[in-house]
């Protein structure tokens, strides 16, 4: 669980995908409360994934928000769902990506649409360095010489 929790912990929101069933909550839950633990006051979003569509997402992201709101006090935001395809099943059988294997498909175009609207976060200020800098930098590579030129 330590190199999951480690790629999490950013300055800027988190998103966590997870599938409806009591061990996938759990899980869900768990990170949540290892994260605020170890950061106070971040900002946690969670993606509903393999889900029938956006009414069981958000019926997902409810269960996952009471209990987070019950016993840690804190309520994540709901960041959106991929719906289940047997396209996504393909990919995972073939140890790939949706996206790049199957492009059109419904869980591909909602990964693009989360992926778009991630892309909009504001960048994180004053980050710690090491995993963080690296992962940054990896993720968006355009954003150090952005930053530098807004220097």
């Amino acid at each position: 669980m330590r190199s999951r929790v480690s790629l999490s912990l950013r300055e800027i929101e988190r998103v966590r995908g997870t599938l409806d069933g009591p061990a996938s909550i759990t899980d869900a839950y768990g990170l949540i409360k290892v994260l605020t633990r170890r950061q106070p006051g971040c900002r946690i979003e969670v993606v509903a994934n393999m889900v029938d569509g956006p009414v069981q997402g958000r019926a997902l992201y409810d269960k996952l928000a009471r209990v987070s709101h019950r016993f840690l006090g804190i309520a994540p935001a709901y960041f959106g769902c991929i719906p289940y395809d047997d396209y996504l099943r393909r990919a995972v059988r073939r140890q790939s990506t949706v996206v790049e294997s199957y492009p059109g498909s419904p869980s591909a175009r909602a990964f693009g649409r989360l992926a778009a609207a991630a892309d909009k976060w504001a960048a994180a200020s004053g980050m710690r360095g090491g995993l963080e800098f690296f992962m940054e930098r990896w993720v968006r590579p355009g954003l150090a010489n952005r930053q530098s030129a807004a220097q």
